[in-house]
């Protein structure tokens, strides 16, 4: 098991890393491409993309970090935005001591979606939207690349890669009408939980996914926290089922 960063030619250049011709596979949580982006006139960004799911972050403002600085800087907040994700442990012991691989990203369309990225980001840093913002709407989107996808949701699936002796994932399902009520009512970011729901293939009015406790409880809390906000009668109306569905699963939680 190794840390495979993918760099941009750019990079290559600029940090003359020893490229390894021929990775071994690795976890999909540990492909990364790292490139430079430019945001606002500023060149010392960087652009972060999991290859296996196309979720990415920014590392924004790093005038004269060296390559092992950014790469620990990279660490870090992968480390973070895994702890604030609910992975399990074993997730985030995946890298202590690991051996770092540097290669180049062969596939095309892969670095067509990056600069996609790139230009996205740039355009909401120049709206002088907040950083997690900006993340949270590239990652919300669609893709044109490979696999046509929303990477926060394939991001997310992730987890089910994982083995938790605790028991950390759970089914979870939510009748259709609620599902709909909670994803047209909640303004954004969506809770975790609803982005990892899908149609149940067994039951047309139920929509089903993975999910941990603490989804549930941030889902139940988002919804507590519109409901008690100056909202519509009729917004309260479609919410206040979903408050009740999620109450009552939580009340039978252990």
């Amino acid at each position: 098991m190794h840390l495979q960063i993918n760099l941009s030619n750019q990079l290559i250049k600029q940090w003359k890393p020893e490229l390894t011709a021929e990775p071994p596979e690795t976890h999909p949580l540990l492909q990364w491409r790292i490139d430079k982006i430019k945001l606002a006139n500023t060149t010392a960004n960087y652009i972060c993309v999991n290859e296996a799911t196309l979720f990415s972050f920014l590392l924004p403002r790093l005038p004269g970090k060296k390559k092992l600085q950014v790469q620990q800087y990279f660490v870090d907040r992968l480390l973070i935005i895994l702890e604030e994700t609910f992975f399990p442990p074993s997730a985030l012991q995946l890298f202590a001591n690991l051996p770092v691989f540097y290669g180049k990203t062969k596939c095309k369309r892969m670095i067509g979606t990056v600069t996609d990225m790139r230009f996205r980001y740039d355009l909401f840093y120049g709206e002088a939207l907040p950083l997690q913002e900006a993340e949270y709407r590239v990652n919300d989107c669609p893709t044109q690349g490979p696999n046509y996808r929303w990477p926060i949701r394939e991001f997310l699936k992730l987890r089910e890669l994982f083995d938790d002796p605790h028991g950390g994932l759970l089914t979870f399902k939510m009748p259709k009408d609620l599902y709909y009520a909670a994803r047209q009512n909640l303004r954004a970011p969506t809770p975790p939980a609803l982005l990892c729901l899908h149609e149940d293939p067994q039951d047309d009015n139920t929509f089903v996914g993975k999910v941990t406790l603490p989804d549930l409880i941030v889902f139940h809390t988002v919804v507590q926290t519109v409901m008690e906000q100056p909202i519509t009668f009729e917004i309260k109306k479609k919410l206040l089922p979903v408050s009740v569905y999620l109450e009552d699963i939580l009340s039978k939680m252990p």
